[in-house]
């Protein structure tokens, strides 16, 4: 069995907020995050998570987060005529997004700080934020996945932007995380186990339902990978991810 037909026992319905969307809408930080939200910690363009949940119907927003974006450069990478757009599916809208639309504009830290250096955390704060609202092309049917997708772009810290979204009271736990620790990618700490974000996870208990994890990294504690369920390649290098469900 491959991981999208393991997602697709758990379906979740096109959001209304989602099917309504027309272009021109401010941002609905309520409506948004009443979804189900994959988060994706140093994701860079790697449209894995979207492939994944979205081909299975089991979430249609995803929260992608890079201290290296650069908003130019996501905005071309979402026209249809890029090389390495999100396949079968177009932009109809953008929504820009603030800290304070997020409504963590003073959120409390919960991570670790241990013996690091404060520098260690540049980008406590969003610098930027862009959601894109993306419709399937009208070639394609619900086989190739939902009629509509909502992807959020933060210019931000991965273990500060999951502290701050997810951590503080403002929405619920992410339906799925994807984790992938990039030995030379920049990152001071790891994002699979031991490392500060599965900290912040079991400081607060917000806990995804889901982790998809690439085999060069551990998945947290807690967590079982799913029986005969096949690993799917994904990101730069085509690394082997496997699909763990809460214990």
């Amino acid at each position: 069995m491959t991981i999208v037909n393991a997602l697709r026992r758990d379906r979740e319905p096109l959001p209304e907020w989602l099917d309504g969307y027309t272009e021109g809408d401010g941002f609905n930080p309520r409506a948004f995050f009443s979804s189900r939200i994959v988060y994706y910690p140093g994701s860079g363009d790697d449209g894995h998570a979207v492939k994944l949940f979205a081909s299975a119907h089991a979430a249609h927003a995803f929260v992608y987060v890079d201290q290296w974006y650069k908003r130019r450069e996501i905005i071309r990478t979402l026209h249809p005529s890029h090389p390495g757009h999100l396949l079968g599916y177009h932009p109809i809208g953008a929504m820009e997004v603030t800290q304070l639309l997020l409504r963590a504009q003073d959120w409390l830290p919960h991570f670790v700080r241990k013996a690091q250096r404060r520098n260690q955390y540049p980008l406590a704060s969003l610098s930027f934020g862009l959601v894109a609202i993306v419709e399937r092309d009208s070639d394609r049917n619900d086989d190739h996945g939902p009629r509509r997708l909502a992807i959020m772009f933060l210019k931000w810290d991965g273990f500060a932007a999951y502290d701050a979204l997810f951590c503080n009271g403002g929405a619920s736990a992410p339906f799925g995380v994807l984790l992938q620790d990039h030995g030379f990618g920049g990152n001071y700490d790891r994002f699979g186990r031991g490392g500060l974000l599965e900290q912040i996870a079991h400081e607060t208990e917000v806990f995804p339902t889901w982790l998809v994890v690439a085999e060069n990294t551990e998945p947290w504690k807690g967590y079982r990978r799913l029986p005969r369920v096949l690993g799917d390649p994904g990101g730069m290098h085509g690394t082997t991810r496997l699909l763990y469900r809460r214990a």
